[in-house]
Order: C-alpha cells, then sequence, then structure tokens
C-alpha cells in the first residue's frame, strides 16, 4: 500500500503538467489570431511608412514626377497676365485673352491636391490671388526626391530644390501624389507644408485622406516616357542652360570640385566668365550627345552646335557632377594615346588642345602653354594676350593641318589654315612652332599677324 503512493503522485504531477502546457498553449493561439495579427501589422506599417521616406532610385519615377512639376510650373507661366499684354485694347482680343487664362486657371486648379484646395479655400474665382507671385521666368531645380508607397497604385513624393521667380532664389518643398492606376497626380506646394506645421505633418494628412484616389480631372494627367539617353542627355543640358545665366552659382556649385578649383578658381571669376560671354552663351544648343559608362559613373556627354563641351557625370540619378572640357583635368584615355602617338600626330594633339581653349574663352589656360620668351617679347599680360585673339582670330575656329616639319631639333612646327566656324568664307593661316617636353607637357608659339 506504501509503495503505491508514490506512483499515485507521480501520475498527478505528470498530469497537472499536461494539463499546463495545453494551457499555455491555448492563451498563445488566442494571442496570435488572425485579427488580432492583422491590426498589429496594419499599426506596425503605419509607423513605418511615416518615417520611411526612401530615395527614388528609378529612372521612371523621377522624370515622370519631373513633368508633373513641369506642367505644374508651365502653367503658373501662362498664367503670367503681362504674356498677353501687347497693347490690345480691343475687345474681342481682350475676350480672347481672358478665356486663355480662364481655361490656365482651370487647369492650374485641377493639378492643386484636394487637400491643398480646402486648406486655403481655394476656388477657381480666386486663384490668382493665392499664385500672383509667380511669373514666367519660374525655374524650379530638383535637387533630392523621396517617395512614400501607400499601395500598389498610391505614391507621395517629397521634392526639395531651388525655385527661382522674380529674380528671387530660394529652396523649395513640393510634394506630389501620384496614382498610377489612372496616370494623375496632384500638386501641394511649400505653403501647404507650412500649413501642416512640418513635412511630416503634411504628408500624414494627405496619406490619411479617406478619399486617397485622386479624381481624373483631365488636365492632372502625366505621361511615363521611355526616357533614353538623349531624354537624360538634354535634360541635364536644359539645366545648364536655363541656370547658367541667371543663376550662375548653382552652376557653379555643379562642377566638379577639383575641375571649378583650376579652372575658374572663385565663383566671382565664373561670374565673370558667364558675363563676358553672356551673348554667345544664350545661343548655344543642344545638338549631339555620347553616352560612356564608367565602373562607378555614367557620363553623358552633350555638345552643342559650337562644339562646346558639357560633360555630365552621373554618380547615381540623383547626384552629378559637371565638366566644361577635357584638357583642365588630366584624361587617362588621352595620356594613353599621346604617349603611343608620334612626334607629329602629339603635335596635333597639342594644336587641338591649343584651340579648345581659345574656342571655350579659356585664355589663362591658353597663356600658360606660350613660350617664355615669346610671351615676354608679344604678351606680357595674359590681358595682351586676349585681345590679340579677339582681334585675329574667331569666335569659334576650325583648324585644317596643311605642312608639318621637324627639321629643326626638338623643335616642331606645323603650317594651319583656321576657319571661322560661324562663316566659312573667313579664313587665316599660321605657323605653330613647338617644343615637346615630359609627359604631356609642351610649349608653343605662333606666328603673328
Amino acid at each position: 500500500m506504501n509503495k503505491k503512493i508514490p506512483i499515485i503522485m507521480i501520475i498527478m504531477c505528470i498530469l497537472i503538467i499536461v494539463i499546463l502546457i495545453i494551457l499555455t498553449l491555448l492563451l498563445n493561439i488566442q494571442d496570435n489570431n488572425p485579427k488580432q495579427i492583422e491590426e498589429q501589422y496594419a499599426t506596425d506599417q503605419d509607423v513605418k511608412m511615416n518615417y520611411e521616406l526612401t530615395k527614388v532610385n528609378s529612372k521612371y519615377e523621377f522624370y515622370d514626377i519631373q513633368n508633373c512639376i513641369d506642367k505644374y510650373i508651365n502653367t503658373l507661366k501662362s498664367l503670367d497676365k503681362a504674356k498677353y499684354d501687347n497693347g490690345y485694347d480691343s475687345p474681342e482680343v481682350l475676350q480672347e485673352i481672358e478665356e486663355t487664362l480662364q481655361e490656365q486657371r482651370e487647369i492650374l486648379y485641377a493639378l492643386l491636391g484636394k487637400e491643398y484646395k480646402e486648406q486655403f479655400k481655394i476656388n477657381i474665382n480666386n486663384i490668382d490671388e493665392r499664385f500672383s507671385k509667380y511669373y514666367k521666368e519660374t525655374i524650379f531645380n530638383i535637387e533630392n526626391m523621396s517617395v512614400l508607397d501607400i499601395n500598389e497604385d498610391i505614391s507621395i513624393y517629397v521634392i526639395d530644390g531651388q525655385i527661382q521667380y522674380n529674380n528671387n532664389i530660394e529652396n523649395y518643398e513640393f510634394i506630389i501624389k501620384k496614382d498610377a492606376s489612372n496616370l494623375t497626380f496632384a500638386v501641394y506646394p511649400q505653403d501647404y507644408i507650412k500649413a501642416m506645421g512640418d513635412l511630416n505633418a503634411a504628408v500624414e494628412s494627405i496619406k490619411n485622406n479617406n478619399n486617397i484616389e485622386i479624381e481624373n480631372k483631365q488636365y492632372n494627367t502625366y505621361t511615363s516616357q521611355a526616357y533614353d539617353d538623349e531624354y537624360i542627355a538634354s535634360y541635364y543640358f536644359n539645366i545648364y542652360k536655363n541656370n547658367i545665366i541667371s543663376n550662375p552659382e548653382y552652376i557653379y556649385n555643379k562642377l566638379e570640385k577639383e575641375y571649378r578649383e583650376k579652372r575658374f578658381g572663385t565663383l566671382q571669376e565664373f561670374k565673370n566668365y558667364v558675363n563676358e560671354n553672356q551673348n554667345e552663351i544664350i545661343r548655344r544648343q543642344f545638338a549631339q550627345y555620347l553616352v560612356q559608362e564608367n565602373e562607378n559613373s555614367i557620363e553623358y556627354v552633350c555638345k552643342d552646335q559650337y562644339d562646346n563641351l558639357y560633360i555630365f557625370k552621373q554618380l547615381n540619378l540623383q547626384e552629378y557632377s559637371l565638366t566644361l572640357d577635357t584638357y583642365t583635368l588630366e584624361q587617362e584615355k588621352f595620356n594613353i594615346e599621346y604617349q603611343k602617338a608620334t612626334n607629329q600626330k602629339k603635335v596635333m594633339m597639342n594644336i587641338d588642345k591649343f584651340f579648345q581653349m581659345i574656342n571655350a574663352k579659356d585664355y589663362k589656360a591658353a597663356y600658360s602653354l606660350l613660350n617664355d620668351e615669346f610671351k615676354n617679347k608679344n604678351f606680357r599680360t595674359e590681358e595682351q594676350f586676349k585681345k590679340y585673339i579677339i582681334e585675329n582670330l574667331f569666335t569659334y575656329n576650325d583648324i585644317k593641318y596643311i605642312n608639318y616639319s621637324d627639321e629643326i631639333s626638338s623643335i616642331f612646327t606645323y603650317d594651319i589654315m583656321i576657319t571661322n566656324k560661324l562663316k566659312n568664307t573667313e579664313k587665316a593661316n599660321i605657323k605653330i612652332i613647338m617644343q615637346l617636353k615630359e609627359g604631356t607637357d609642351f610649349v608653343m608659339s605662333f606666328s603673328m599677324n
């Protein structure tokens, strides 16, 4: 009898442990029912959505949104009444102008986000009052673009950069909501972000709107394109062209650091270069492009109609640097070709480099290549050299190589004919005298008129 008692106690302990295990499992199943999991996931997802704007790394997204901003800004430009003010006082003409302006008001109203219009109580009749400061010269430069995906169709983009209007330049932010299901978008200018308190609150207010889909109002649509290499090259060139006169500091800051310091030095020197060549810069147009893929970057090499170079080195979709020639910084490709070349070919390559500098109005670099004795005799200062070149050569010079000679030891001469690229009938003949030095160094002089 006494032996049975311990056995019963052992069995009872085992049963109690089993019951406790079963109860624990049941409680875990209750805690993890599908509804609770779904609610917890939704909460975690909301928190993640609020604070994890990610940098846009798709060119299709980037240029789609860039085109949306362009459409918005072009509409603002069209609302500038001065654009239509040509002294007309005919009732018929004035009526046509008003009808055009009214259409632009309707387009702008359609582009603005629903929450924005509600916040500022905007309607067709008072929209001019809100946007009266924007005029036809408005330019926006994108610096950063981030995205928050709400679902598979709806995305919210935050774009910051610089805006120019009425001779003012300031930092500026946009929010764009895009609906991929019907290719529509809505714009939230910076004053909406300020009204909401900060960027996070503004994004949250747009994200949580019950009517999350964007209504197709005909005007608020965008078209997604292929965005090939030519499109991207011309995009970069247009950034340069749009800013170089009105905002040279922006372009100066885009120049590759070592390059700008060696070619221009200070911002003021760069501004001087722009001012001196303003009339000619305005005429430049995108003409050709070449794409070179490197290990860590892509280079979009653009040429205008005068063969000026614009080399945009894209480090990633939203970061690039700019150089305006291939001679200021040593190029590995040039050095390899130069070392393999004959003396005649080296002289030709150096003459070509010299005239690249002349055509680029880089008189400082060209002056540095002249033989000291020749400089002391003819051009004691860089300004004297610059004056001579401007008076005796052309704005853009084409070279034709005529006669080469190496009869004098270590001295090479080349008779060349220079043609005015803008007027083929104008020609000049000069003799280049050159001495080759170590590596790619050389000094030269030339015959004087």
